[in-house]
C-alpha cells in the first residue's frame, strides 16, 4: 500500500487552534479576578491585564486552559513590596532593643511612632516571622501567630486596635511593653506585649532570659536566573510573495472567524461576572477596532 497523504485540517480546527491563546489569556484573567473577588480586593481590569501579559501569560503560553491552576499564576507575580530578609531564631534570642521600646495603644499598627523611633512589634515581626506574638491587657488578647502580619488595612491587628479605642475611650495612658516568656513548655515561645496589669500577673520564671546566639544564621537569597546571550546577527526574513485575490479572501475569512470567536469568550467571560457591562462594551470596542485595522490591509472602504 502506498503511503496515505496527510489531511489538511479543517477550518473548525484551524480556528480552534487560533482562538487557544485568547482561551488560555482569558482563564488567567477570569482566575485572579475570582480570586480578588472572593478576597474582597479592590482591582483594575486594566492593570490586571497588563499584568497577566507582562509576567504571567509568557510563562503559561504553553500550557493548556484547562491546566491552568490560580496557585501556578501566583508563583509568577511579582510582589510589589520589597522584601525584608527574615531570620528563624526563638523569642529568648530577640535582641533585647525590640523590648525596650514601649508602646501606646494607638501606636500598635503604625509603622513609625510619633516620636520618631520604630514600632518594635512590626519590626519584630519582619525580621522574625516565625516567632508568635501576644498582644495583650485585661480581657482582651490578640494572637499573631501566622508569620507576616502584612498590611495593615482590614488586619487582624487593625481590628484589635479598634476594639482598643472603645474599651479605652480613645484616650492615651495606655502603654504596653514586651517581653519574651513562655506558655505550657520552655520550646513554646512567643513575644508578649501587654500593659501593666499582664506585666503584673504574668508569673516571674516564664520570662525567658535573652541567650545570644550569636552571629545570625546567613540568610538564603533567591537564586538569580542567568541571561542567555543574544545572538549577534539576526537572520534576514524572507522576501513576502505577492498577495493574491484568493490569498486576500482566505485572510479575511480567518480574520472574522477569529473575531467571532473572541467575541464569543469575551461574552461567556461577562456572563462570568469577570466583566461589568461598561468593561464588556469597552472590551468589545477595542475588539472591533482591532477587526477594521485588520481588515483594512485587505478590504477598501470604510468600517464594517
Amino acid at each position: 500500500m502506498g503511503k496515505q497523504k496527510k489531511r489538511k485540517p479543517t477550518a473548525k480546527q484551524t480556528n480552534r487552534k487560533r482562538a487557544l491563546p485568547l482561551k488560555r489569556y482569558n482563564k488567567i484573567v477570569s482566575l485572579i479576578v475570582k480570586d480578588n473577588k472572593r478576597k474582597k480586593i479592590e482591582y483594575n481590569i486594566s492593570d490586571v491585564r497588563k499584568t497577566v501579559s507582562e509576567s504571567i501569560y509568557p510563562n503559561l503560553k504553553n500550557l493548556a486552559p484547562s491546566k491552568i491552576r490560580l496557585k501556578q499564576i501566583k508563583s509568577f507575580v511579582e510582589e510589589k513590596e520589597d522584601k525584608v530578609d527574615t531570620v528563624k531564631i526563638k523569642a529568648q534570642n530577640v535582641p533585647r532593643e525590640y523590648f525596650d521600646i514601649t508602646l501606646e495603644w494607638y501606636e500598635l499598627g503604625e509603622d513609625s511612632r510619633r516620636n520618631g523611633s520604630i514600632n518594635p512589634i512590626l519590626e519584630m515581626n519582619k525580621r522574625y516571622p516565625d516567632i508568635p506574638i501576644v498582644i495583650k491587657t485585661g480581657d482582651e488578647t490578640l494572637i499573631l501567630d501566622e508569620g507576616l502580619i502584612g498590611d495593615y488595612t482590614n488586619s487582624k491587628l487593625q481590628a484589635f486596635v479598634e476594639r482598643l479605642r472603645n474599651k479605652f475611650d480613645n484616650k492615651s495612658g495606655f502603654v504596653f511593653s514586651g517581653v519574651p516568656t513562655w506558655l505550657d513548655r520552655k520550646n513554646k515561645q512567643y513575644a508578649l506585649w501587654g500593659t501593666d496589669d499582664v506585666a503584673e500577673d504574668l508569673p516571674p520564671e516564664n520570662i525567658l532570659d535573652f541567650e545570644d546566639v550569636g552571629e545570625e544564621p546567613p540568610i538564603k537569597k533567591p537564586k538569580t536566573k542567568t541571561e542567555k546571550p543574544k545572538p549577534k546577527d539576526k537572520p534576514k526574513p524572507p522576501k513576502k510573495e505577492p498577495t493574491t485575490t484568493k490569498d486576500k479572501g482566505d485572510n479575511v475569512a480567518k480574520i472574522s472567524a477569529d473575531f467571532r470567536e473572541r467575541e464569543k469568550e469575551l461574552l461567556e467571560l461577562f456572563k462570568e461576572g469577570v466583566y461589568t457591562k461598561q468593561e464588556f462594551k469597552a472590551e468589545r470596542k477595542d475588539l472591533k477596532n482591532q477587526l477594521n485595522l485588520a481588515l483594512s490591509k485587505f478590504l477598501k472602504g470604510g468600517k464594517i
